[in-house]
């Protein structure tokens, strides 16, 4: 499937998909995430969020002050944006379509990029080098990127929360996307294809395009094949497992241990490389 076909079936299915109701069920990414942007984020900030679906994050940041982006794909998922925007009485800048490689915008003007969703849909390497190259020209110099991946082994995790039983019917190509780190999607009205990332590969790639790497981390750390009876427990240990998650899962030998990595890199004043590797 080529690059334009993979992305007219990714516009199709967020056209479709809840990916507010997502978050609202996996608290711990949405939680873990927005205590980095927290801990990174200058007040004010001018931010895109490209591929910011329905605008979970883009709302939560305009609420905190922030001026705020948002571009995506879907156009329903933007006509939900401004939805959910005006109910909760927050501006966003602008919300409109647009592809992660080719942004409408302009050169060096913003202080953060968040890429969190078009590098786990854009399966060529070269697409996903494009996505952040692109994020990278509207940045400005020392400006904070946020890219997020699904880590290689996050459907295991989820066959274990949905079903460990389901194992002994797994289909070979279940196998072979453990292999490749591509699923496979298995009709076109399906789940699109995703790119699912080999955790120890993202540093040393995003650091090729000179990003300092500030934090990597796993939002949803430790937690996922027990997350829907941790949300049964009091709010009390919940913040303690959110404590213990966002601290450790910085470790790398933690990051299989978690559905989602989420890089923090810091844009160089000069130069960047030409080259991909994988």
């Amino acid at each position: 499937m080529s690059g334009d076909d993979n992305c007219s079936m990714v516009e199709r299915f967020y056209d479709e998909y809840d990916e507010w109701d997502r978050l609202r069920r996996h608290k711990f990414e949405f939680w873990s995430t927005v205590r980095a942007f927290d801990e990174y984020i200058e007040a004010e900030s001018d931010i895109v969020d490209v591929g910011g679906g329905p605008g979970r994050y883009s709302i939560h940041l305009a609420e905190r002050g922030h001026r705020v982006w948002l571009l995506d794909l879907s156009q329903g998922c933007v006509t939900t944006a401004e939805e959910k925007a005006r109910r909760r009485g927050v501006c966003l800048q602008e919300a409109r379509q647009a592809d992660a490689r080719n942004l409408p915008l302009p050169d060096g003007e913003f202080d953060v990029v968040l890429l969190m969703g078009p590098l786990y849909h854009l399966i060529d390497c070269d697409d996903r080098e494009r996505a952040v190259r692109e994020a990278l020209r509207i940045l400005r110099p020392g400006g904070l990127l946020f890219s997020a991946f699904i880590t290689r082994f996050a459907a295991v995790i989820d066959l274990l929360r949905r079903g460990p039983e389901e194992l002994v019917e797994v289909p070979e190509s279940f196998h072979r996307m453990l292999e490749t780190g591509v699923s496979e999607p298995e009709t076109d009205e399906g789940i699109p294809e995703a790119y699912l990332a080999d955790p120890l590969a993202v540093k040393p790639w995003m650091e090729r395009f000179g990003l300092k790497t500030l934090r990597l981390f796993s939002p949803d750390a430790f937690v996922g094949p027990a997350e829907p009876g941790i949300y049964r427990l009091s709010p009390e240990i919940q913040q303690a497992w959110l404590d213990f998650s966002y601290r450790w899962g910085a470790e790398p030998s933690g990051w299989c241990m978690g559905e989602h990595l989420l890089h923090v890199g810091r844009k160089p004043t000069a130069g960047l490389q030409d080259e991909c590797t994988g």
